[in-house]
């Protein structure tokens, strides 16, 4: 808390670049930019290079598939800077009520966003609204414990996704179909399944990368010379990085954005 004080006028302005250059993509997307360079460059040598503005149909990593992570990284990393001066004052019931209502909202327009898109009342889950409504709630929630604890935590949400999974559909835990986990529940809180395959508890693991977005940001908030934050970023980053792809490749746990 004391170093939170400390550090009180701090504003990280390489994670106001990165949420700009995100919100960009976002807003290109949103415009049609990629869905038309796709269609242009098709039957060209740039075509491989539009599709890295689509998410891979399934078991794959494509540039687009990280837009939604990059996002929820840096809500996290925001969160230390944004709530630190109510928790330094000591009005944790302000910041309690000052998250829930931003959950709310983001909740209540991540559902009215999907029925603007459907041009009628539905309701659906599958926002990445709704989906960042739950990891703020997780990643607040556990805030103030030590980084170690917060990592082994978001170890252990991914840990949960991958035996939920499998407990659910032995055989085929992750095939291209309806038939798994996420989709189960998708019929219980929704009654219905997404035709691309995204489902609703997308959130459970999505909440790590919340949560190291805290844990990041506590540490660049910190005191520490710039050298020492930067050591655990380039060591961990390349660790997980290449932990994640070897995963992948020996079809233990493959990389599936739609589910994950």
């Amino acid at each position: 808390m004391s170093q939170l004080a400390s550090n009180i006028t701090k504003r990280l302005y390489s994670l106001d670049v990165f949420r700009g250059l995100t919100m960009f993509l976002l807003i290109a997307e949103a415009a049609g930019f990629h869905h038309n360079f796709v269609e242009l460059t098709e039957g060209t040598a740039f075509f491989g290079l539009a599709e890295q503005l689509e998410h891979h149909p399934w078991n794959g990593l494509r540039f687009w598939d990280l837009i939604q992570p990059f996002f929820m990284f840096i809500v996290g990393v925001a969160m230390p800077f944004s709530l630190r001066k109510r928790l330094a004052s000591g009005q944790r019931s302000d910041v309690n009520k000052h998250i829930f209502r931003r959950c709310l909202l983001l909740f209540t327009f991540g559902v009215l966003l999907h029925c603007v898109y459907s041009h009628a009342l539905v309701w659906e889950l599958w926002n990445v609204l709704v989906q960042l409504a739950f990891t703020i709630l997780i990643a607040y929630a556990i805030m103030q414990l030590p980084s170690k604890i917060q990592i082994g935590i978001s170890v252990g949400l991914l840990l949960l996704t991958e035996l939920l999974y499998r407990t659910y559909n032995p055989a085929a835990p992750y095939a291209q179909d309806h038939n798994s986990f996420g989709a189960y529940i998708d019929m219980i809180v929704m009654g219905q399944v997404n035709d691309g395959y995204w489902v609703f508890v997308n959130f459970i693991p999505t909440a790590a990368h919340t949560i190291w977005g805290v844990v990041c940001g506590k540490l660049l908030l910190s005191n520490l010379p710039a050298t020492e934050k930067l050591k655990p970023f380039l060591i961990w980053g390349s660790v997980i990085l290449v932990l994640g792809f070897t995963l992948d490749f020996l079809n233990i746990t493959p990389i599936i954005k739609r589910i994950a």
